[in-house]
């Protein structure tokens, strides 16, 4: 068997045995680019070293061992899967392989590159995430270089990219580049379209002195050139930053400059796509080291000359044809919605929520503004038109809204702050005289809290005595979204008539106590209170931790990757106890997770190790974070409001003010608890999504039993129709996760005008933030820029926790900090009332937080006042 070929035999079509690096290479040398010579260790060296010592089983154990989304349990797989490798010596036959290439090269040093199936193809690059080695200088070095770069193929960076783009690890191999090391006099990066803004009218250099390994890791800064292919303008930015058109280059001559363009022009032209090219120089001669294709590049997109968001790679357009022109008033805003879908959001996300809520008929109606649009990969709410509909329809002021709706006054938005009781008259009169429509809309029963509760509950149970096994994919469809979506019309009217409610009975205290008592104490009065759902999460988690230390099985359930731990659990008399509340907390709780509206996300109930890894964290949570001790503080919280407010009112304010006290409490935990009955609501459907994956992967119709997420509820219907997954599909699936993970690359604006270019906030303070106070007490700490829930498994009692925005599946974090800050919300808003319950200092509506806030600096912050000081 053949283990090493030269680079000039290697076919750009021969990727699975070369690598994407190697094939591309060899590709550039068969068209008559200048290569330096080298040798490739194919792929099949790198599965005789498997095989010899078979690690093969051991690597996939390990990779099993990974809790999906687990930076700690990636990393301690990565580790061992690592060290197996460097356990074994080179099998004897690619040994002498090996040496036989090195002395052929005859040179002090050699180069010795990653070249992995999977990347710089056209859809993935992988740029930076395998190892390369540089001036090898001894046969037995190149020995370890080779091994380090097969084991980099199990780096956590590169098992986490491969997850992302849904690429299996079954399917990857590696490849070893050995090239003559030339002795550069300079190096560098050149993109033949502009990186930054995406112009394909515009090529990059990027050049340093000498080899450009630092330039490529980032370690120093480069001269950097820009290039207008029309006009061949040439503008340089050198290391020190000034711009120009300087004639005396710092590194490269106009004639070297003119060199590479004719290079990158050929390479564009002859792969016929944007390509990132390192290159060196050499005597006056530029060589080629390696190239790939622009995966991640970003255009402009020009529906008009106004219009300003990026394109991704793959396919993003599946939801397109929905999009309305744009209005003048349009203001689109992560306000509300970011809180519940953070972050880019999955076709079958998008397309189930209008179908199972009953609302795709209402956006169908005509002369209706589109309130709801995917931009950036998220979801963005029409704020511009609300505002416009309140101001200009109602007469009411905007500020109104805003407090409400967790808002801020933005562009036009800035001067619709006045009350008009006319337009307010003149509406109300209208809506009364109005003709009645003659097709009135299905009317949904009134039901109360509680009714509304019990009905859901009853329906899942329903659900959960069903046998999905028995059912072929039509008749399991049936069961998910026509069955749900049924029901769907009734929770959704439910769930705002609670909201609404809860917004008025809030405001309306607010308004009293401020005009009565003279105080902000609206926030402490709703604090605390008894009956709200999330906030048994907590007290529920620090039991479970308390049993394992009790029961002397906290250390190895600390120092255990939490699904070892759960299997230890159930097997392990010790764990009897905790396994028992296990249980009773997933049949409370389990149809919860973190950003729990993306129907992609498994549940706790269906990955229950997600709360091992909870419990964990509550082992190193200190006794300040106790739930039980914070929820007691809380209610004399509570108490002390109440007779400072009462103590200042004649008895009948006192009793009005008892009346809305009353009202607001129990709606505001209604208004929550309705909330975390709607997730419940939709756990049938998304347990249906991820069975029908399951089936699919089993009959060989789909990669990943996830890929269903990527089509949306039509194409799935259809393909139950049609009973099969084309290859089509399958290449569609794989370009929209390729879209779906850019975005994930890109920091997405709080707020875009009409023709999507971001609004920014004018005037901000480096050292002072302002936000909206919604859980009043100071803390002084060290901010923690948080942006997933294995991130906020090392936050600690002191931190104070700073991200976009939380949903209920969060709660399990609050009660380990000391302090909040979040980008996003309002005074109702599910993080403000959660930090309520346990009494932490929070501060929402705080936009660019994440931006403007370094991660570990000391800030101090007010949560009355919404006051964020910066050290």
């Amino acid at each position: 068997m053949e283990y090493i070929c030269a680079l000039a035999d290697v076919q750009r079509q021969e990727v699975n045995v070369a690598g994407g690096k190697g094939a591309n290479l060899g590709a550039l040398i068969h068209a008559g680019f200048p290569v330096p010579a080298g040798f490739i260790l194919l792929t099949e060296a790198y599965q005789h070293f498997l095989d010899t010592y078979n690690l093969l089983s051991e690597i996939e154990h390990l990779e099993q061992s990974v809790t999906p989304g687990d930076i700690t349990s990636c990393e301690r797989a990565a580790q061992a899967i690592r060290t197996l490798f460097m356990q074994h010596p080179i099998p004897d036959v690619t040994a002498q392989a090996i040496s036989q290439v090195y002395q052929q090269l005859d040179t002090p040093g050699v180069a010795i590159r990653s070249s992995a199936t999977t990347e710089d193809s056209p859809v993935a690059s992988f740029a930076g995430l395998h190892e390369s080695y540089l001036n090898v200088g001894s046969l037995e070095d190149v020995f370890t270089a080779v091994q380090q770069c097969w084991s980099s193929l199990w780096t956590p960076r590169a098992m986490s990219y491969r997850a992302r783009l849904g690429l299996s690890s079954q399917r990857v191999s590696m490849a070893v580049i050995i090239q003559q090391m030339v002795p550069a006099v300079a190096s560098g990066v050149l993109f033949t379209v502009n990186p930054v803004s995406g112009s394909r009218e515009e090529m990059m250099i990027n050049a340093v002195w000498g080899i450009g390994e630092a330039l490529v890791s980032g370690q120093i800064t480069p001269e950097s050139i820009l290039i207008e292919k029309v006009t061949g303008c040439i503008r340089r930015q050198g290391a020190n930053g000034g711009i120009g058109t300087a004639l005396a280059p710092s590194v490269l001559s106009d004639e070297q400059v003119e060199q590479l363009i004719s290079l990158g022009e050929r390479i564009e032209k002859h792969f016929g796509m944007p390509y990132d090219i390192e290159w060196t120089l050499v005597k006056g001669q530029i060589f080629i080291v390696q190239a790939r294709p622009i995966t991640t590049l970003a255009t402009t997109l020009s529906l008009s000359a106004n219009h300003d968001l990026p394109i991704p790679p793959g396919d993003d357009s599946w939801d397109r044809e929905q999009d309305q022109p744009p209005q003048p008033y349009d203001i689109w805003t992560r306000t509300n919605v970011g809180e519940n879908l953070p972050y880019p959001v999955t076709p079958l996300t998008e397309t189930h929520f209008p179908v199972i809520f009953g609302l795709d008929s209402e956006s169908s109606q005509p002369n209706q503004p589109q309130m709801v649009r995917r931009l950036y990969g998220r979801l963005y709410f029409n704020e511009g038109a609300l505002v416009h509909s309140f101001t200009e329809e109602l007469g009411l002021p905007a500020s109104w809204l805003h407090k409400i709706w967790g808002s801020r006054p933005r562009g036009a938005q800035l001067e619709q702050n006045a009350f008009r009781p006319w337009r307010l008259s003149r509406r109300l009169f209208l809506l009364v005289t109005r003709p009645k429509p003659k097709k009135k809309k299905v009317k949904t029963p009134k039901d109360s809290p509680e009714q509304f509760f019990a009905h859901v509950d009853q329906w899942v149970n329903d659900f959960e005595r069903i046998d999905l096994d028995r059912l072929d994919d039509e008749q399991l469809w049936q069961e998910g979204l026509p069955t749900w979506s049924q029901r769907g019309a009734y929770a959704w009217a439910a769930n705002m008539r609670f909201s609404i409610g809860a917004a008025i009975s809030y405001g309306i205290l607010e308004r009293i106590v401020h005009w009565w008592a003279h105080k902000d104490l609206a926030q402490d009065l709703v604090t605390g209170l008894p009956g709200v759902y999330s906030a048994e999460v907590g007290p529920d988690l620090w039991q479970m931790a308390r049993i394992a230390q009790e029961g002397g099985i906290q250390e190895w359930l600390l120092s255990s990757d939490p699904r070892t731990a759960l299997d230890r659990l159930r097997s392990d008399e010790g764990g009897r106890q905790i396994i028992a509340q296990l249980a009773a907390f997933l049949a409370r709780h389990g149809h919860r997770c973190p950003n729990e509206l993306e129907m992609r996300n498994p549940r706790w109930a269906e990955e229950p190790e997600q709360v091992i890894e909870l419990i964990a964290s509550y082992l190193n949570a200190d006794k300040h974070s106790d739930p039980v001790m914070i929820e007691a503080r809380q209610r004399q919280r509570r108490t002390v409001a109440v007779s400072t407010v009462e103590s200042g009112l004649d008895p009948i304010r006192r009793l009005i003010f008892r009346f809305v006290l009353a009202r607001a409490q129990r709606a505001v935990a209604v208004r929550d608890n309705s909330r975390y009955t709607m997730v419940k609501f939709l756990f049938p459907v998304r347990k249906i999504y991820a069975e029908l994956g399951r089936r699919w992967v089993e009959a060989g119709q789909l990669t990943l039993a996830d890929d269903i997420f990527f089509l949306t509820i039509p194409e799935i219907e259809q393909l139950i129709a049609t009973h099969g997954v084309s290859p089509e599909v399958q290449t569609s699936i794989e370009q929209r996760r390729l879209a779906y993970d850019f975005w994930f690359t890109m920091v997405a604006p709080e707020a875009l005008n009409a023709y999507g270019t971001p609004i920014t906030d004018e005037g901000e303070n480096a050292m002072r933030l302002q936000g909206m106070g919604v859980s009043g007490g100071t803390m002084r700490g060290r901010a923690r820029i948080i942006k997933t829930m294995q991130e906020a498994m090392q936050l600690t009692s002191g931190d104070i926790f700073v991200t976009s925005a939380t949903d209920p599946g969060w709660t399990p974090v609050f009660p380990l900090v000391g302090g909040i800050v979040l980008e996003i919300g309002g005074q109702l808003s599910h993080g403000a009332i959660i930090a309520r319950e346990y009494g932490i200092p929070a501060i929402v509506n705080v936009p660019g937080a994440m931006r403007l806030i370094r991660d570990g600096q000391i800030i101090a912050i007010d949560g009355s006042t919404g006051i964020i000081k910066l050290s």
